[in-house]
């Protein structure tokens, strides 16, 4: 059984190519080639967490696969992660498992990319300008995504506090070298595409050509 790392994940997986196989992947789902049933939740009350079993299978691919994914609220104050998540690789055709894999970065790269999915699709992938919402890590893979995949001359960051969206621009400029900044609300009529990637209640961004949500929100 192959076992891979979050950084082997990361190593071996071309945002491009996944690009692709994500938008054969939808197509495929929509013909109803994919069985992928309601995720089943066990919640367990006792230790202040649940945790998350996601399967799916393709014929057309002999694949199949499990995600699983645990969130322990007590663990930020054990120092450690609130979410757990791994992922089974199985052969569809005699049921062993081929590989385990870290689905942390797998998922976050998954979401922005079906993000710039639709971007594309709705023909917002020429604009020069990225706003994102939040500096947590689906901000940080919905800014590499698209800088990856897209033309974005500048990275406007909305953030909660000063400090988070100054130090996310830094890295964007450090790490990626594009242009990057703290914005303010008044700041939304310039961007182009837009990234939401921060846990809201209330935020209005009525002015924004393109939204792409990847948030838990009550009033989206």
């Amino acid at each position: 059984m192959l076992i891979l790392s979050r950084e082997d994940v990361r190593r071996v997986l071309d945002i491009t190519e996944l690009f692709g196989a994500l938008a054969g992947g939808f197509r495929m789902l929509s013909k109803g080639q994919w069985h992928v049933p309601l995720r089943t939740a066990i919640d367990m009350q006792g230790h202040d967490g649940f945790s998350l079993v996601m399967p799916s299978y393709c014929e057309a691919l002999g694949a199949a696969g499990i995600k699983l994914v645990t969130v322990m609220n007590s663990n930020p104050q054990r120092n450690l992660p609130l979410i757990h998540s791994k992922y089974l690789y199985v052969s569809a055709e005699t049921g062993e498992i081929l590989s385990l894999m870290d689905a942390e970065y797998l998922t976050s790269v998954r979401t922005a990319v079906t993000s710039a999915l639709v971007t594309d699709l709705i023909g917002k992938s020429g604009g020069q300008a990225l706003a994102v919402f939040g500096t947590g890590l689906q901000a940080w893979s919905h800014v590499e995504v698209f800088v990856r995949l897209f033309t974005i001359g500048e990275v406007l960051v909305f953030s909660r506090t000063r400090e988070a969206g100054e130090k996310f621009a830094e890295r964007v400029e450090r790490q990626l070298r594009k242009p990057s900044r703290k914005a303010r609300r008044n700041h939304l009529h310039m961007h182009d595409q837009c990234a939401a990637a921060l846990r809201i209640e209330r935020y209005s961004i009525k002015r924004a050509h393109q939204r792409c949500g990847c948030v838990q929100t009550r009033c989206p």
